[in-house]
């Protein structure tokens, strides 16, 4: 299907979407396509509206008989066509809102749409990126091209690598002929284009990616220094209670009463106790297949800004056991360690 598009147009426009909504890691097409050649038709729609991240419930008719109404496709693959179409309703909740859970979306779907997993997927990416773009009000819902790639933004790039081109080959006499068709909005040379824009920034999050599993494993590696840290420093603490006749210097007495106060050793170990439970549910979302490049990065600095506060915590009490230690006996320094 020949446009005016330019590739600036098309640059543009992923940039924007990025920004926005983010980009994903492509959708699990294998479990996709088994889906639907088992006849699970519903759960596979479903499973494509979740990488959209729609919360909808699916409801499907299966036809031959479609309306002229909005969002009606017919592609045409071997000779024969797969129609998809899905009803938008005017009163659709805006994204994120409690309402969109659960919402009922009708999808109309054709007979023969398991003879084609590929093309029949990214069909349906196709007609539910338009229901997202519709709860978000987006200027861009009725732009083609622009929901071609933020379907593909969204995780669909190989459905779309596999399923835009059909090839049929029949056999007359002793020739064959092949056909070979094209579906969606965008040309090859737009494409392809497309693909290698989305491809490097999905590099980009693999490597963000990376860097926030090695940011978590620094912070996993601090927080046994500090629990081994907390736990010298009770001792040294109980050591001093149970022989607090010692004379201590006026500046070290000061500190080693505020040990004492009530409250000290709990603030530290609760503020503690919720930075280690922030950065298991940033590992538990950063193996999220949906989470995007943006996440990571906000995760990435929120991970930073954690393990300096735990660094200033080891440190602090690595300092306070030195002030401790200076009232100990050699031989109970050695137990100690």
């Amino acid at each position: 299907m020949k446009n005016e598009i330019s590739l600036n147009y098309i640059r543009e426009a992923i940039d924007k979407i990025e920004q926005s909504l983010g980009i994903k890691n492509t959708i699990e097409h294998d479990q996709l396509f088994t889906l639907m050649q088992a006849n699970n038709i519903k759960q596979a729609i479903e499973m494509i509206a979740q990488q959209l991240g729609l919360p909808v419930s699916i409801n499907i008719v299966i036809t031959d008989n479609f309306e002229t109404m909005q969002l009606a496709n017919k592609y045409e693959v071997g000779g024969e066509s797969i129609s998809a179409q899905v009803l938008i309703p005017s009163n659709l909740p805006f994204y994120g809102s409690p309402a969109l859970k659960n919402y009922l979306i009708t999808v109309k779907i054709s007979n023969n749409c398991r003879k084609y997993p590929a093309t029949f997927s990214m069909i349906l990416s196709h007609e539910l990126t338009h229901v997202l773009l519709h709860s978000l009000n987006s200027p861009e819902k009725n732009n083609e091209i622009y929901t071609d790639l933020t379907a593909m933004m969204l995780g669909f790039v190989y459905i779309y690598e596999v399923g835009r081109k059909a090839t049929t080959t029949e056999e007359f006499l002793m020739y064959k002929y092949t056909e070979t068709s094209t579906y969606g909005y965008l040309s090859d040379e737009q494409f392809t284009f497309t693909v290698n824009e989305i491809g490097s920034r999905v590099q980009r999050m693999r490597e963000e990616g990376a860097k926030l599993i090695g940011e978590i494993k620094s912070f996993k590696d601090l927080f046994k220094k500090y629990q081994k840290g907390l736990q010298l420093f009770n001792k040294s603490l109980d050591y001093i209670f149970k022989n607090h006749n010692k004379k201590f210097l006026l500046v070290d007495a000061k500190k080693i009463t505020t040990f004492f106060q009530p409250g000290y050793v709990d603030k530290i170990k609760l503020e503690q106790l919720g930075l280690e439970q922030k950065i298991n549910r940033i590992e538990t979302h950063c193996n999220d297949r949906s989470t995007n490049l943006s996440t990571i990065r906000k995760y990435i600095s929120e991970t930073e800004e954690i393990i300096l506060i735990v660094r200033e915590t080891v440190c602090q009490l690595n300092d306070n056991i030195s002030v401790l230690r200076k009232y100990m006996p050699f031989s109970y320094k050695i137990r100690m360690r």
